[in-house]
Order: C-alpha cells, then sequence, then structure tokens
C-alpha cells in the first residue's frame, strides 16, 4: 500500500524503534530556538563544511540552533574512519538522547567534496538519525525493495530516510539526490520538535534569490544545484516566488501543495530533471515563472501570477484571481476567466482576434499568440446593429376641391435625399494588461491584487459591463485569421525518465550493548547505512516488479506474444510503435524480434526498456540500431549491460557519449573512441 505523509513519518519516528528495534522512540531534549552544540574537529575541512551547510539547512527549516563547538561533550559529534556511514545513538534515558556520534567515511562516493552529491545526502540522511528518525521501513545497513518495503512508495522521492531511489519504488522522478529533508521528513521532525514558520517572509527560491549563504549555501545555490539535486521547499508565509527563468529546457512548474495525510506529492520537473522539486504540506507559493522552454505551469488555490517566458507553454491558474504574463511564443491558457483572471500583456503589441476549435486566439503583435481554452472572440469582440437609415415623410396629397373651378396644383417638391450615414465600426473589448507586478528580485515580489480596483482598467472585461462608446470613437480592430498553433499540452511522462542507484547490500560492523538500567543504553544503538569495505555498486533494478530476464535464462517467446506481435510485424515497427510497446511483451522479444527492428524506430526505446532488456537482449543490438538510440537512454545501463555494446562503442554519436554512466569511461573505452568522440567529450 502508498503509506501517506504522516503513516511515513509515524514509521520512522516510532515503528521503526518499537517495531523492528524492540527499543523506545528516542530524541533530543531540545524545541525550536534551543541551542543544540556539535563539534567536527575530528574530520577534514571538506567534510566539516558539508557538515555545517547540512545543519544550516536543517536549522533554516526546524528552527534548533545548532552552533559549533570544540567542546569534548558537544551534544553531535562527527569522526570519520574507514568502516561507513553510521549513527551511534548514545545515552538514552527515557527516550531522550543525551549525546550523538555519526561516523562519516571520508572516501565513500569517491569522496566528493562540496555539494551537489551523494555524500552530501548521507551526511544530511545520518543528521535524521541524530533527530530522532529511523529508516522508512523495517532495515538497516542494507535492504531489499521487494521484501523489506513496507509501503510501495517508499523512496528518496518521500523521504532521505529511505533506502531506496526515487525509480526503485516507481515514484514520478528520475534518480537525484536529496539535499533537504523531504516532506515526510519534515512531518516527523514537526512531531519530535514542535511547529516551526520557517521563510516567513517574500522568498524568491531558484534564480535570483533573497536567500542568502549564511543562511543556507544549498538554498542560496538552488538554482544550479537543480540539475543533479532534489528539494523540498517549505516556506510559511509572505507572497513567494519560484523562478526557474534561466533555464532553457522544457520544465514543469506545480504550485499546487499537499498535506500530511495524503501520499500524492505534486512534483515539479526542473532545470531538465524530472521531479526533483516538490512543496512540503502547508507550503503555499503564490508566484511562479519558467525559462525559454515549452513550459507547464500550474497554479494553485490562491492568486497567482504565472510567467512561462519564451516558448509555447501552457499555463493553468487553478483557484484564485491569476495574472498570466504573456512574453513570447504561442501559449495556452486552460482556465482564463473573464470575470477574475487578467492578462499581462507587452506594451504596445497589436492585437487581433480569431476563433479555434480549442478557444479564442489572440495575436500579439510578430510575438505569437495566446489561445484562451473555451474562451469566443465574441468574449472580446462585437458587431454593434447599424444605425437605420432615416426615412423621408411623404409629401401629403391636397384633397380635391368640390368647386366647379379647380385650383391649380402646386409643383411637387423634390423628395429630400437622406443623409448619408457611416458604416459603424465593430465594438472592440481589448483586453488590457494590468500595472505587472515587480519582476522577482532579492528584495519583495509584489503579489498581484485579487481584486482590482476600478481606477486601471481591468484586463478583458466582459462585453457586458462595457459602456457602449459612439462609432466615432471605436478604433478599427485588426481581424485578420489567425492560424491555430498546435500547443503541446501532453505531460512529461516520468515512467520514460528514470534512473537507479542501486542499494549497498552491507555487514553491520558494532552489535548495541545494554547495561545498567531498562531505561538506559550506554552504547546506544548503531543505525547503520553504509558499510565502506563492502561497498560494490550492483547492476540497476527494473521498474517493475517483475524480473529481468537473465543472460543465463534464453528469452522464450510465448504462443500469445507471437499471436500478438509476430518477428514480421516488429519489422515494419515506427518508432511510436515500439514507444508503446508494454515493457510486460518487450522483455519477450527473441533475437528475431531484436534484429528485426528497424534502426530508426530505436529512437522509440524508453528508459524503463533499456531498465528491462537482457543482457543477452543487448548482444542482439547492432551498430546502426545502436546509433539511434536516444543519448538519455544511456544513463540507465548497468554495468553488465554496457559491458555487452562496449565494442560498439565507435558507432556512438558524442550527444549518446555524454550520457553515459560515469563507470563506464575507462581507459579501454577511450582507447576505443575516434578522435571526434573525444573532442566533444572534451578528453582532448
Amino acid at each position: 500500500m502508498e503509506g501517506t505523509l504522516q503513516q511515513f513519518a509515524d514509521y520512522t519516528r516510532e515503528s521503526f524503534f518499537t517495531d523492528y528495534l524492540g527499543i523506545s522512540p528516542r530524541r533530543l531534549d531540545f524545541a525550536p530556538g534551543d541551542t543544540v552544540s556539535f563539534n567536527v574537529s575530528a574530520v577534514n575541512a571538506d567534510t566539516a563544511y558539508q557538515v555545517i551547510e547540512s545543519l544550516k539547512l536543517t536549522e533554516a527549516y526546524t528552527g534548533l540552533d545548532f552552533q559549533v563547538t570544540t567542546a569534548a561533550n558537544a551534544v553531535i559529534t562527527f569522526r570519520e574512519d574507514d568502516a561507513g556511514f553510521y549513527t551511534d545513538q548514545l545515552q538514552v534515558a527515557d527516550g531522550i538522547m543525551a549525546r550523538v556520534e555519526i561516523n562519516l567515511s571520508p572516501t565513500f562516493a569517491g569522496g566528493d567534496t562540496g555539494l551537489g552529491n551523494r555524500r552530501f545526502q548521507l551526511i544530511t540522511h545520518e543528521v535524521g538519525h541524530a533527530l530522532g528518525l529511523g529508516h522508512s521501513g523495517p532495515y538497516n545497513w542494507g535492504a531489499d525493495y521487494d521484501t523489506d518495503a513496507v509501503f510501495s512508495n517508499d523512496s528518496w522521492f518521500t523521504t532521505i530516510m529511505s533506502y531506496f531511489t526515487q525509480s526503485t519504488a516507481g515514484a514520478p522522478a528520475t534518480y537525484s539526490n536529496p539535499h533537504t529533508f523531504q516532506s515526510a521528513d519534515l512531518v516527523a521532525i514537526e512531531d519530535l520538535y514542535g511547529s516551526f514558520a520557517a521563510f516567513t517572509g517574500d522568498t524568491v527560491w531558484g534564480f535570483n534569490t533573497n536567500i542568502s549563504s549564511d543562511t543556507s549555501a544549498v538554498l542560496a545555490d538552488m538554482s544550479n544545484l537543480l540539475a543533479k539535486a532534489a528539494f523540498t521547499i517549505k516556506d510559511d508565509g509572505g507572497t513567494d516566488t519560484i523562478d526557474l527563468s534561466n533555464f532553457t529546457v522544457n520544465q514543469r512548474l506545480d504550485l499546487r501543495g499537499t498535506s500530511k495525510d495524503s501520499s500524492d506529492l505534486k512534483a515539479s520537473n526542473a532545470g531538465g530533471e524530472i521531479g526533483n522539486l516538490v512543496l512540503a504540506p502547508g507550503t503555499v507559493i503564490e508566484n511562479g515563472t519558467t525559462g525559454s522552454g515549452n513550459d507547464e505551469l500550474i497554479g494553485n488555490q490562491v492568486a497567482n501570477r504565472l510567467s512561462g517566458g519564451a516558448g509555447n507553454d501552457t499555463l493553468t491558474g487553478g483557484g484564485g484571481a491569476d495574472v498570466f504574463q504573456y512574453t513570447s511564443g504561442n501559449d495556452l491558457i486552460t482556465d482564463y476567466s473573464l470575470t477574475d483572471d487578467q492578462l499581462d500583456l507587452p506594451t504596445g503589441a497589436a492585437l487581433s482576434y480569431a476563433d479555434s476549435p480549442n478557444g479564442v486566439v489572440i495575436t500579439v503583435g510578430d510575438l505569437g499568440s495566446i489561445t484562451l481554452t473555451g474562451r469566443l472572440k465574441s468574449d472580446f469582440v462585437t458587431e454593434p446593429e447599424p444605425t437605420p437609415e432615416p426615412t423621408p415623410e411623404p409629401t401629403p396629397t391636397p384633397e380635391p376641391d368640390a368647386s366647379p373651378s379647380p385650383e391649380p396644383q402646386p409643383e411637387p417638391q423634390p423628395e429630400p435625399s437622406p443623409v448619408p450615414v457611416s458604416e459603424p465600426e465593430p465594438e472592440v473589448t481589448t483586453p488590457v494588461a494590468p500595472a505587472p507586478g515587480p519582476t522577482p528580485t532579492p528584495t519583495t515580489p509584489t503579489r498581484p491584487d485579487p481584486t482590482p480596483t476600478p481606477e486601471p482598467a481591468p484586463s478583458l472585461t466582459p462585453i457586458n459591463e462595457t459602456p457602449a462608446p459612439s462609432p466615432s470613437q471605436v478604433p478599427e480592430p485588426v481581424l485578420q485569421p489567425v492560424p491555430v498553433t498546435s500547443i503541446r499540452t501532453e505531460p512529461n511522462n516520468a515512467a520514460d525518465v528514470v534512473d537507479v542507484y542501486a542499494a549497498v547490500e552491507v555487514v553491520p560492523q558494532v552489535t548495541a550493548t545494554q547495561t545498567g538500567s531498562n531505561n538506559f543504553i550506554n552504547t546506544g544503538i548503531i543505525i547503520g547505512d553504509i558499510n565502506q569495505q563492502s561497498y560494490v555498486p550492483t547492476a540497476v533494478e527494473p521498474v517493475s516488479a517483475e524480473p529481468v530476464s537473465s543472460a543465463s535464462a534464453p528469452v522464450q517467446l510465448s504462443a500469445e506474444l507471437v499471436q500478438i506481435i509476430s518477428p514480421e510485424v516488429v519489422t515494419d515497427f515506427t518508432r511510436k510503435d515500439l514507444k508503446q510497446t508494454p515493457v510486460s511483451e518487450y522483455r519477450l522479444f527473441s533475437a528475431d524480434h531484436i534484429t528485426g527492428l528497424k534502426p530508426k524506430s530505436m529512437k522509440g526505446l524508453r528508459k524503463k526498456h533499456v531498465l528491462n532488456t537482457s543482457v543477452e537482449q543487448m548482444s542482439y543490438f547492432s551498430e546502426d540500431q545502436l546509433r539511434f538510440v536516444k543519448g538519455n537512454r544511456f544513463t540507465v545501463l548497468s554495468p553488465d549491460q554496457f559491458t555487452v555494446i562496449e565494442p560498439l562503442m565507435p558507432s556512438l554519436k558524442a550527444k549518446q557519449l555524454k550520457h553515459l554512466p560515469d563507470y563506464s569511461i575507462t581507459q579501454e573505452v577511450i582507447d576505443l573512441m575516434s578522435n571526434k568522440q573525444l573532442a566533444a567529450l572534451e578528453f582532448i
């Protein structure tokens, strides 16, 4: 079953200890605002920097005041040896930890320094243990998802205390190292230490941030780290902005939040990654900005200001009186309200209108267009009834006189010609751009007024509320036909882009012993995560729960599949056909199926297909086929899969080589590459 955030929080702070370890839950005896001392004298300078930045971020989110000391009796002491990563919870009395020691291997994960790496994630994971959090399932030192996961959504996407990567549990996210406590962790920490209001001012997250590195270097540099790390934003007040404006890739920015009792996290795809940005329960962000890609922006229940930047963007405001800021490109607004919402358009741009099957298309000069779903041209432009031509009164005919002598008749007067009347011009309701809110700066972004006063002309006012101007006052609108532009509305398919970091099987080196009274543990409990001596990267795990065919087991084609997809049918596959082939059927492809695929159809090979390709199947790939596989599909290759295709390296394009896993760039592989390939990889 899927676990809610509260269920995850209950497990990590309580059930892990009571049900799995058979001991009492524990925590530090502090509350937000209290000082917690820590000692980094025994670790090298690079590790000390990572520890300090991890604790600065923890302080920003929890309110616990971490202060460095050289005293031997510090509450948290960090040390390093080659035994791996683990935490000793020492001197526990009545559920309160008096001291904690955290061991950090100096060489694990290549001894990475700074931010944006696996080592920083592990340090924050150990800080979670120091605060009293256990793992999110009944495992310690090592785990297997199929047998150990209590919740089907147990992964780094939900909690940093998990042993499983995002893709292992099928989360809507690619592999990424969490650099903050995740949503379930923040719920658990609040349960342990009380609520704390973080970032209550007008905060800008991402580019143009006003978070200083003194507060947190991790949050201050979030715009650069998003390409390789995952973040959960905790923001408890102010008018706030997420600014992703300098990215050129396609993005998805979702401002919707979640609740403690939900498992549904609304993730954003930022900086080229998928599912790497989430909002913590209770966090409300008012404004969102993306870059020059074809982006999707989704607002929430409050008044939002959404700006897609350049590119063909799709915007949905949600509830509230929203402002949609247009820059350029062919944008689509899915829920524009004539009474509540506003458009912020470039000053001086000529506007024209045309109906389309998707809604009214507003052409904005030579910048592009905006399509408003469900709206009509008549919502903005109306043709008034023409003024009728005056009819002259006829000249009365005199009554005949009865006298014998007829009176002379007066000469008939000529009929007066009617005064020519000009054809009235159509009435136009022009969408008036509201006064634009300030561009997010390190100062205070302005939240748009959800109920604009009558002084500034409201945008896109309904016609029935507009006083009819005289014909001479109506400007002639430009009404040339506007072609309907195809707008990309299909969301990113997270299942198509996955990566893994295999769980590590290790053996604990230390056994906890209990001495003294029943409620006091001198040596404490050791929560072990990585035994450095046992660490060996293993092959990637498939997204599906079904086992991947091994090289030793020949691929067997079922009779049912032969009826569905025969080798002869596969030879006519297009890239779309291959893309839509279920993994359950793709796993059964024989040598004839693989070799029969046209090279160009390999563009449809998805990451989940690569993850579920057996070593035997991989051996059937030809050079021509491999050249058409999309570059980012190579990121999920296992060492065994790579060994099979290694001889084909000379056939790969530079954009494919750039996506090869780090472990694959060996001297043997470099020797196989051409000078052109090496130059593309900047090896020469």
